[in-house]
């Protein structure tokens, strides 16, 4: 074979390899396009599902679940997931739920980033049994200066809604005296009255439980039929010194309980006469 054949060859070898190498990338980008497409197609059909069925009374009632459970870890992680996106956002994501109440699956839109990290971050879920397996519900971000306000007393309505799941666990345990469920239901450190010490941790709280809860008010008692008051973004009890439960024009002693980030926590006591 003369030298010139030999280089002739080795050119049609590089032409081939460099077809071969355009088709395998133009095959690769089909296949992304394709996967790309098939999982948008999944995530409009689980939407469209997840919105027929909150038209259902069962459907309506999963959501409130689902409302109860994201309220409080919503608007951090929606913050985090959207930072230096501007002042309109506007997505969806839907969650399949399993039989037991765990997320099965997350669907976003392709080419929404922000909405792949919420549903990432939502994907530890944990609620009630579904009605049936696979059950689909939607959530919707849609912030804007326009609707401002309307956001801000939709996370009222949850909030509320969220805090009387928590204060019927957490009276009925403090009756009851369940020390342990109302110490993992409280904030640390725990504020105290004027000059009493500060809660530190919750082997401080399980030590001094009779005087937080029997001190100078009996709260088992007064959270029987307390009704919680709504102040500035928290919730507060009052209650009457234990020598006179039935005064209730004299309720000095304050339970106070805050949103955090886990959720609604009893954060203090107070006597508001000192």
């Amino acid at each position: 074979m003369s030298c010139s054949q030999v280089e002739n060859n080795a050119e049609g070898w590089i032409d081939s390899m460099k077809w071969m190498s355009a088709f395998v990338g133009l095959l690769l980008l089909c296949l992304r396009a394709s996967a790309e497409n098939n999982a948008d197609t999944s995530f409009t059909q689980a939407l469209a599902e997840a919105k027929r069925l909150v038209d259902t009374d069962a459907g309506k009632a999963y959501d409130g679940e689902f409302a109860k459970v994201v309220a409080p870890r919503l608007g951090d992680i929606v913050s985090g997931c959207t930072k230096n996106l501007g002042p309109k956002i506007n997505f969806e994501v839907v969650f399949v739920f399993a039989a037991d109440g765990r997320v099965q699956q997350v669907l976003t839109p392709g080419d929404q980033p922000a909405a792949a990290c919420v549903g990432d971050k939502l994907r530890d879920l944990r609620l009630p049994a579904p009605p049936r397996a696979n059950w689909p519900v939607q959530l919707s971000i849609d912030i804007n200066p326009d609707n401002a306000s309307k956001v801000r007393a939709l996370d009222a309505k949850f909030a509320q809604s969220d805090f009387s799941v928590f204060w019927k666990k957490f009276s009925s345990a403090a009756i009851s005296g369940d020390k342990m469920t109302v110490a993992e239901m409280t904030k640390f450190p725990l504020s105290m009255p004027y000059l009493v010490k500060t809660v530190k941790t919750k082997s401080d709280f399980l030590r001094r439980y009779d005087e937080i809860f029997k001190g100078e008010a009996n709260a088992a008692q007064c959270f029987r039929n307390a009704e919680p008051q709504k102040e500035a973004g928290r919730y507060e009890i009052y209650c009457p010194f234990k020598e006179t439960p039935n005064d209730k024009e004299n309720a000095p002693i304050r339970f106070i309980f805050e949103l955090t980030k886990s959720g609604w926590k009893f954060a203090g006591l107070d006597n508001i006469n000192e």
